[in-house]
């Protein structure tokens, strides 16, 4: 029954149009004469209870204020409706929810003027004997956007009248109405004000999730931005194919490359033919290994899995075995084991065979080592890959392979570009055993990666397998030479698999299989002076609440791209004073291991693999900026600026 007189109380106030009450600071006061009782009401049963009067003129005051010291000519400015409320009042939002009245400012204008937006600050959810409202206490603004027209003359003065109307609640409800007016002077400069007040105008996002507790990530959102475009088909190809061409610059796949230029170097003196079966063979090895990720990807995504771009780091025995095999490949280059032919008549066949399969499997590591790496145009075509269908998501990954050929194959196609490469000579054997170092390099890193996820026990047990497969190759190289016997040979294979297998059974895989490291450390980072917390939609809908600017770094410890823009940009003067001076929340979301709702907010932001950086606005949290994969400091303080605008 108390819902109900409640709502035909509010349903009278709108009907017959009854707006007296409250006092204002600076406007003209009407009295009060009707105030509803709700059940939250302390007077006797069947008492109608009313507010006095001192209490109705002090509940609510409102005056004008404006944003600017002056109109320009054709640039927008803001006048708000300031509200003050005394302690334990309320007055409604634009939907106010089940009952109460929407809180109205109407302006008036002179001609030539433009009204072109009103803005409100995020409300407060109430429960009201058992209805759900929303509006605010203490203190609010609503902001009208004025756009003043181009041939405004300067020194003169304008003055603006609003209606303002309102429905006040605490035990009992006062509707108040009054009219204020504000004069501004018109000049070619001003200078802010009242930048406090308007602060936290601009809510645009849905007051139902203030109802259920849904995060403002999981609501509709409307990305914008330059990292933020949406592509079709042909074009998610074409940038597919242009950011595997780009990959052949970024640092994943240097330790790769510097071996394919000295094998170009090695080819140089070969038939044509010869040399483009070998950049055939190469290209054939990036593309299988392209299509062999898009048939993971499918497989994964039809058993229910959520994988991206680069998931393949997230698995620590990956990891291990790509330290093995880049350890192995650097004894190779420093003359620790070497191919063994033991015919005269067959060497030129053996040769030509392992040249072809050489080019292949450089192909098919250059890929895999590609994959923490993301391009420019690669990011937007694999997340529409991920995206697609299966036959889409294999025909762009086959692009991904393409381009990442591309360059190598263009030049076997063109033998005589070759000519500007040095000619063969000793300093090519000291290159190789340099190259050697490089790898050894990238394992340096592969282990730096296992150790965020397993912690040192892992890297430790992960150093003892690669000792063992060293060993191994080593034993099985040295003393089954050319001379030795097929059994002798079997025996050192033998010995050399029993090392490394029991080495992997009793150390490796107990300490690497242990613990999730990554897990573990759920405390805030501290980089340049700048605090970076842990991501959780709890922490981005808080400081979103508190009015605050929050950047959103989607990361993992194998992504070299994001390692990049960490050290030349994010970690630079100008971004972190910014994001102190603007105060800044800084987030970081950490992809090193899978994380099922890292990946689906990925997806949501149309990215299939990191890094993503998203700038959230506390005046649009539903509108949030997407910035491009490679970042620059000007972009990152422009996203800032804006984010921090009403």
């Amino acid at each position: 029954m108390n819902k109900i007189l409640t709502a035909l109380s509010a349903g009278l106030f709108l009907l017959c149009g009854v707006y007296h009450g409250a006092s204002a600071q600076s406007l003209p006061v009407k009295k009060f004469d009707i105030a509803p009782i709700t059940s939250q009401s302390t007077a006797p049963s069947g008492v109608i209870s009313l507010p006095t009067e001192t209490e109705a003129e002090q509940a609510v005051s409102v005056q004008l204020i404006a944003d600017t010291t002056a109109i320009e000519p054709g640039k927008p400015f803001r006048i708000g409706a300031d509200f003050s409320l005394a302690p334990g009042w309320h007055i409604y939002y634009q939907n106010p929810g089940d009952t109460g009245m929407p809180t109205s400012v109407d302006i008036k204008v002179p001609a030539g003027y433009q009204v072109v937006n009103v803005e409100w600050e995020k409300p407060t959810k109430f429960e009201e004997n058992g209805f759900k409202t929303y509006g605010y206490t203490d203190k609010t603004v609503i902001a009208i956007t004025v756009l003043p027209p181009a041939d405004l003359k300067p020194g003169d003065s304008v003055q603006f009248t609003a209606e303002i109307s309102w429905l006040s609640c605490k035990d009992s409800c006062i509707p108040g109405n009054t009219t204020g007016s504000i004069t501004l002077p018109t000049g070619t400069s001003s200078t802010a004000d009242h930048q406090d007040r308007f602060a936290a105008v601009g809510f645009a996002g849905d007051v139902d999730a203030l109802d259920n507790g849904t995060s403002v990530l999981d609501q509709d959102l409307k990305p914008t931005g330059d990292g933020n475009e949406q592509h079709g088909f042909l074009t998610a190809l074409l940038f597919a194919f242009i950011g595997g061409i780009i990959l052949n610059a970024m640092p994943c796949v240097l330790p790769v490359i510097s071996l394919k230029i000295m094998r170009f170097v090695q080819e140089a003196g070969e038939s044509r033919a010869k040399i483009m079966r070998l950049g055939l063979a190469y290209a054939a090895g990036t593309v299988s290994t392209c299509v062999s990720l898009a048939v993971a990807v499918i497989a994964a995504k039809a058993l229910g899995y959520s994988v991206g771009w680069g998931f393949q780091f997230q698995e620590p025995m990956f990891l291990v075995g790509m330290a093995t095999l880049l350890t192995v490949m650097s004894l190779g280059l420093f003359g620790v084991f070497f191919v063994q032919v033991n015919s005269g008549n067959q060497l030129d066949k053996l040769a030509n065979r392992k040249g072809l399969a050489g080019a292949f499997f450089t192909g098919v590591v250059a890929t895999i080592l590609s994959t923490p790496c993301t391009a420019p145009f690669l990011g937007s075509a694999i997340g529409f890959a991920f995206a697609a269908p299966w036959y889409a998501i294999i025909a762009i990954f086959f692009a991904v392979g393409a381009g990442l050929a591309f360059p190598y194959v263009l030049l076997c196609l063109n033998p005589a570009w070759m000519k500007i490469l040095p000619k063969p000579g000793m300093w090519m054997e000291h290159f190789k055993q340099a190259m050697g170092f490089v790898l050894l390099g990238s394992v340096i890193w592969l282990l730096y990666v296992l150790g965020r996820q397993t912690g040192p026990d892992g890297v430790a047990g992960t150093v003892g397998f690669l000792l063992a497969a060293s060993f191994g190759t080593w034993l099985y190289n040295s003393l089954g030479g050319f001379d030795a016997s097929r059994l002798k040979k079997v025996t050192l294979a033998v010995v050399a698999l029993a090392i490394a297998g029991s080495t992997m059974y009793f150390l490796t895989w107990p300490s690497v299989k242990g613990t999730n490291w990554s897990a573990l450390a759920s405390g805030p980072t501290v980089a340049n002076g700048v605090t970076w917390e842990k991501f959780s939609k709890e922490a981005v809908d808080k400081h979103i609440k508190e009015g605050k600017v929050v950047f959103l770094d989607f990361t993992a410890e194998w992504c070299q791209t994001c390692k990049f823009n960490e050290a030349t940009v994010l970690a630079s003067d100008a971004v972190t004073d910014a994001f102190k001076n603007k105060g800044v929340a800084t987030l970081k979301a950490d992809w090193t291991t899978s994380d099922p709702e890292i990946t689906q907010l990925l997806a949501k932001f149309g990215r299939a693999g990191v890094p993503l950086y998203v700038v959230m606005s506390p005046h649009r949290p539903t509108a949030p900026t997407v910035l491009p994969t490679l970042l620059t400091k000007e972009m990152v303080l422009e996203a800032i600026e804006n984010a921090s605008r009403p």
